[in-house]
Protein backbone atom coordinates (compact mmCIF):
# COMPACT_ATOMS: atom_id res chain seq x y z
CA UNK A 1 0.00 0.00 0.00
CA UNK A 2 2.89 2.37 0.69
CA UNK A 3 4.25 1.81 -2.81
CA UNK A 4 0.95 2.84 -4.42
CA UNK A 5 0.86 6.02 -2.31
CA UNK A 6 4.36 7.04 -3.40
CA UNK A 7 3.61 6.36 -7.07
CA UNK A 8 0.60 8.71 -7.02
CA UNK A 9 2.72 11.44 -5.42
CA UNK A 10 3.45 14.33 -7.82
CA UNK A 11 7.00 14.70 -9.05
CA UNK A 12 9.25 16.46 -6.57
CA UNK A 13 11.65 19.27 -7.54
CA UNK A 14 15.36 18.57 -7.92
CA UNK A 15 16.20 20.73 -4.89
CA UNK A 16 15.72 19.35 -1.37
CA UNK A 17 12.78 20.76 0.59
CA UNK A 18 15.00 22.79 2.94
CA UNK A 19 16.56 24.52 -0.09
CA UNK A 20 13.18 25.65 -1.46
CA UNK A 21 11.97 29.11 -0.47
CA UNK A 22 9.34 29.26 2.25
CA UNK A 23 7.60 32.24 0.64
CA UNK A 24 7.90 32.40 -3.15
CA UNK A 25 6.93 36.08 -3.15
CA UNK A 26 9.76 37.17 -0.84
CA UNK A 27 12.81 34.96 -1.53
CA UNK A 28 16.10 35.72 0.13
CA UNK A 29 19.03 36.73 -2.10
CA UNK A 30 20.49 33.24 -1.63
CA UNK A 31 17.24 31.63 -2.79
CA UNK A 32 17.03 34.00 -5.77
CA UNK A 33 20.55 33.10 -6.86
CA UNK A 34 19.92 29.38 -6.32
CA UNK A 35 16.77 29.48 -8.46
CA UNK A 36 18.50 31.49 -11.22
CA UNK A 37 21.41 29.06 -11.30
CA UNK A 38 19.09 26.05 -11.37
CA UNK A 39 17.16 27.61 -14.25
CA UNK A 40 20.39 28.40 -16.11
CA UNK A 41 21.76 24.86 -15.74
CA UNK A 42 18.42 23.16 -16.48
CA UNK A 43 19.22 22.81 -20.21
CA UNK A 44 22.98 23.26 -20.88
CA UNK A 45 22.52 22.95 -24.66
CA UNK A 46 20.26 26.01 -24.80
CA UNK A 47 21.85 29.35 -25.74
CA UNK A 48 22.01 31.96 -22.99
CA UNK A 49 21.33 35.62 -23.72
CA UNK A 50 24.06 37.81 -22.23
CA UNK A 51 23.11 41.48 -22.60
CA UNK A 52 25.63 43.95 -23.98
CA UNK A 53 27.10 46.43 -21.52
CA UNK A 54 25.56 49.91 -21.49
CA UNK A 55 27.03 52.50 -23.82
CA UNK A 56 29.50 55.03 -22.48
CA UNK A 57 27.80 58.30 -21.68
CA UNK A 58 29.42 61.44 -22.99
CA UNK A 59 29.03 64.80 -21.34
CA UNK A 60 28.61 67.92 -23.40
CA UNK A 61 31.31 70.56 -23.24
CA UNK A 62 30.93 73.11 -20.44
CA UNK A 63 29.58 76.54 -21.25
CA UNK A 64 32.04 79.38 -21.56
Amino acid sequence: MASSASSSKPSTPALPEEALPVNRHAPTPLEQQRLQLAKLLKDPTKDVHIPKPPKEKTLRAPRE
